[in-house]
């Protein structure tokens, strides 16, 4: 494997996280959103 694709890789594997991470924070707004219980603490 060139350093090339390496280093293609690592940043494909970060984009993906990054938009993972988004996704899950947006889901869990969501559900705090439509639980009033758990937006009171």
């Amino acid at each position: 494997m060139s350093l090339w694709q390496g280093q293609t890789m690592i940043y494909t594997g970060r984009s993906h996280a990054h938009a993972h991470l988004t996704a899950l924070t947006t889901a869990l707004r969501n559900r705090t959103r439509k639980c009033p219980c758990r937006a009171q603490v």
